[in-house]
């Protein structure tokens, strides 16, 4: 927990520095989105899946950056873990680096972002109550898309991302496979400051 806390805080100091002579250097972003998962989750097969994330970024140089944020992702399984109709929930936190290039179109730049995520998984039955939970573990995305420039410095943001979180659920004295592999289409809203 400890090398958690040290990189979470060396992400920060990034993101922070230079913070005085900043201008239009920081971003926050709003990213709903649709999930497809690319497995099974505790071998069930799991329906397409929706969330959002929240992010802040700090531009240290003109088109590269780095990020932090939060989000929540649903999944959706008909039998899962010996329950009807079980609710896989992913909750933690994305940091990483974010690389934001102009195209030459005046309004349209590209955007490439790589980094680690620090999440859980859930599973929950139909009224809510936790069946089971894998802890927090390390694992990585990827996301390429575009930016385009809207009036008062907002951005409009669809991108493509691939997830990857390592996971297994306990079930009595076995442990069962929860590696959570996704394909994201969203479409993020960011203002910048």
């Amino acid at each position: 927990m400890d090398k958690t806390k040290s990189i979470l805080l060396g992400v920060f100091i990034l993101m922070a520095c230079n913070i005085s002579v900043a201008q239009n250097q920081w971003t926050a972003e709003f990213r709903p989105g649709l999930n497809f998962p690319a497995d099974e989750i505790a071998g069930s097969d799991v329906k397409t899946g929706f969330g959002f994330e929240i992010t802040m970024a700090y531009n240290f140089l003109e088109s590269l950056g780095a990020y932090a944020g939060w989000g929540w992702n649903d999944f959706r399984a008909n039998d899962a873990l010996g329950e009807i109709n079980v609710n896989f929930e992913e909750t933690g936190y994305s940091f990483g680096l974010q690389f934001i290039h102009a195209t030459g179109i005046s309004s349209l730049s590209y955007l490439l972002r790589a980094g680690a995520i620090y999440n859980h998984l859930e599973a929950k039955d139909n009224s809510g109550n936790r069946i089971n939970n894998t802890g927090h573990n390390f694992g990585w995305q990827l996301d390429g898309g575009v930016s385009i420039d809207l009036p008062a410095g907002f951005n409009l943001r669809p991108s493509i991302r691939y997830r990857s979180l390592p996971g297994e659920f306990e079930i009595g004295t076995t442990s069962t496979n929860a590696d959570l592999n996704y394909i994201s289409f969203g479409v993020g809203l960011a203002k910048t400051f």
